[in-house]
């Protein structure tokens, strides 16, 4: 079922007269609300960790590449891009 024609289930068991429904493309999806402000919070621990040289990029480098294939699922360019600029790995940077 999709989200447009659950909201139309839902408006019409309310019995309203007149519905706004948000139009929404099946080859269009996106992240949970709670997904990107975790991911940043974990590729911040991640740069830590990385520049007090407890973390080697070979234990780093799977997790960041796996949230980008997730993220490309969705449409996701620019905060890919923004994420990926604010947030640097450096050695010896804290």
């Amino acid at each position: 079922m999709t989200r447009t024609m659950r909201l139309l289930a839902s408006a019409a068991s309310y019995k309203l007269r007149f519905v706004l429904v948000p139009i929404v493309f099946v080859e269009q999806y996106c992240l949970r609300n709670y997904n990107s402000p975790r991911f940043v919070r974990k590729l911040r621990r991640l740069a830590a960790g990385y520049a007090k040289e407890r973390l080697h990029w070979g234990n780093i480098n799977p997790s960041i590449q796996s949230w980008i294939g997730h993220a490309k699922q969705a449409q996701t360019l620019g905060l890919r891009k923004r994420l990926f600029s604010e947030i640097v790995f450096q050695r010896g940077r804290t």
